[in-house]
């Protein structure tokens, strides 16, 4: 019997391969991260982390298109990737955007057709950059890590968030540095965590430039009518703002 013929790779399935993009879980919404130059047709990412914050672990596994076990059972911290702030989005009539409270510092990009968290963008950002979760939504890039030029994750985000017994697993096995904050202040655990969370801050100040192709979070939230739902979920349970002062397991 004869095999079937190859199927042959279609335009869309190309171009898929080609861009880095974030889509919902029924298809219906594509958000197509805009290139820097000098990197072909997938944009790369300013900077990537993983956020151990119970807003990142709420918004995560409450997306349709949730699709992480390890983070679901805290095993492992969720990746965030940050790229320029332009976009390409494809079903744009289904974008709905909100908060988690009324006092969340980021602003959430959702489809709504199908409630899959696709996209964010934060006060700390400055207007220059978007983030999204890999693991909340249909990720896709040609590149490793979005673009990321370094295997390991560098930094860690808001540590004193995660369950302790947790983060000690984590810590004992990469040592990798991360910070968190008390009273507003910037505390940072392991080595060279002030300088990359030094390097992470200055990348967030710089955005694309005049002329970049594609739309803005701003310009998309200002298409959707500009409202933004504050969904008015309480505050996962060890948030930063409960602890007085550095809890003991992150103290040198």
């Amino acid at each position: 019997m004869e095999a079937p013929p190859a199927r042959k790779k279609t335009r869309l399935a190309i171009e898929q391969r080609r861009v880095t993009s974030v889509a919902c879980s029924c298809g219906k919404v594509r958000v197509i991260f805009a290139p820097a130059t000098g990197y072909g047709d997938a944009a790369t990412t300013k900077w990537r982390n993983e956020c151990c914050c119970v807003d990142c672990y709420q918004k995560v596994t409450r997306s349709k298109g949730f699709n992480s076990p390890a983070v679901k059972k805290r095993e492992q911290p969720v990746e965030i990737l940050y790229f320029m702030n332009r976009m390409h989005v494809t079903g744009k009539e289904h974008l709905k955007f909100s908060k988690l409270r009324d006092d969340a510092m980021t602003i959430n990009m959702t489809a709504a057709c199908c409630d899959t968290l696709l996209c964010g963008q934060s006060t700390r950002y400055h207007g220059n950059a978007v983030c999204t979760w890999p693991c909340a939504a249909r990720f896709s890039s040609p590149l490793k890590h979005g673009g990321d030029p370094f295997d390991v994750t560098r930094l860690r985000c808001w540590i004193a968030d995660w369950p302790k017994a947790k983060y000690e697993k984590l810590w004992s096995a990469d040592k990798v540095p991360g910070w968190f904050m008390v009273r507003d202040k910037v505390h940072y655990h392991g080595a060279g965590a002030q300088e990359l969370y030094d390097q992470f801050r200055l990348r967030l100040l710089f955005g694309p430039a005049d002329g970049w192709p594609g739309e803005s979070f701003e310009d998309l939230l200002a298409a959707a009518g500009g409202k933004v739902e504050s969904l008015g979920l309480p505050e996962g349970a060890g948030s930063f703002r409960s602890p007085a002062v550095a809890p003991r397991h992150l103290r040198y």
